[in-house]
């Protein structure tokens, strides 16, 4: 399994640079032909990487995307980034965690383990690129996991 990170640095990326540098970071492993999980964003990256890479990528895995950004989610990033911005580390942790965990999951926790160690810890260590966020595409380190078979591919 290779889980390369998104490039980020501040500088604006678009969908095809995620989707080129997951199939780059793969050939670079030296897998030419793999399956591509993709969660979340990484769906979209893994659905663009096959369309610009039909030759590598012989299956996806999506969990968890989206087809279009709707008003809802919209909204959230919109949130997200002004957070950010601001530097509301903590507040966007926690609207981060409201976002996504179910209702059941978030009651089943200890509030320790959620307030204290969750978004305490995380918060207190986040640190943002200059510039960051960015309108267009904000750095991840969210891999998207390019999953390649453990011996040679034969055709």
């Amino acid at each position: 399994m290779i889980a390369p990170d998104y490039p980020g640095s501040g500088i604006p990326v678009t969908l095809d640079d995620l989707a080129d540098a997951v199939v780059h970071a793969a050939v670079a492993a030296g897998v030419q032909n793999f399956t591509i999980v993709g969660f979340s964003l990484g769906a979209a990256v893994a659905i663009r990487a096959s369309t610009r890479h039909p030759g590598r990528v012989d299956g996806l895995i999506l969990a968890a995307g989206f087809a279009r950004a709707d008003n809802r989610a919209r909204l959230a990033i919109d949130i997200w980034q002004d957070m950010l911005r601001l530097e509301r580390r903590e507040t966007f942790m926690r609207f981060s965690l409201f976002s996504a965990l179910s209702a059941s999951f978030a009651n089943s926790s200890p509030p320790e383990q959620i307030y204290y160690r969750t978004v305490g810890r995380t918060a207190t260590s986040m640190t943002w690129p200059s510039g960051w966020p960015s309108r267009r595409t904000a750095p991840s380190r969210t891999p998207t996991p390019v999953a390649a078979p453990r011996t040679p591919r034969t055709r």
